[in-house]
C-alpha cells in the first residue's frame, strides 16, 4: 500500500464547491444553515482559521477555529 501525504493550507475559494460536498457526505449540513453562508462568514472573521486538508487532489478534511 502506497502512503499518500496530508497537505493542511488555508482555505481558497476555488475550495468551496468541494468543502461544500464534503460537509454534505459527513451529514454536518443542516437545514436551517446554508453552508455557503457559513463559509462566507467564518472569511469575515479571522480567515487565518479556516483550514483545509487534501490528500493528492481530494479535499477530505476541514476546520473552522475561533479565538
Amino acid at each position: 500500500m502506497q502512503e499518500s501525504s496530508l497537505l493542511i493550507r488555508k482555505y481558497q475559494e476555488s475550495d468551496e464547491q468541494g468543502l461544500v460536498s464534503l460537509w454534505n457526505v459527513c451529514k454536518l449540513t443542516v437545514p436551517w444553515n446554508n453552508p455557503y453562508k457559513d463559509i462566507k462568514r467564518k472569511l469575515s472573521v479571522q480567515p487565518e482559521l479556516f483550514l483545509v486538508g487534501y490528500v493528492e487532489d481530494n479535499l477530505i478534511a476541514s476546520a473552522m477555529a475561533v479565538y
